[in-house]
């Protein structure tokens, strides 16, 4: 998968983006063998746009698409972010 992660720093190594690359790349797979529907589709509370249901993460009641899912966790472990609704903009920064 080819995310545009965004700002990248030298606090996340190569080996880190991997891991939560895989990661982001697990949930999709465990979703479709779940039988979430490929068709079924929600609005992501960081990108604002219908995003497929499958892949999604839902952090404490917000839900994000794949991509920005995978830029959070990368925010999250670079110290920009502590929690998803910070990363969505609904919660003071």
């Amino acid at each position: 998968m080819a995310i545009d992660h965004g700002r990248k720093t030298d606090r996340i190594t190569d080996e880190q983006l991997q891991a939560i690359e895989e990661t982001m790349r697990i949930i999709i797979e465990e979703d479709e063998a779940r039988g979430v529907d490929p068709a079924a589709a929600f609005d992501c509370a960081r990108c604002r746009r219908a995003r497929p249901l499958v892949g999604s993460v839902d952090y404490a009641g917000v839900r994000m698409c794949n991509a920005c899912a995978t830029r959070f966790e990368l925010a999250r472990l670079d110290g920009r972010v502590k929690t998803g609704a910070q990363y969505a903009g609904r919660a003071p920064h």
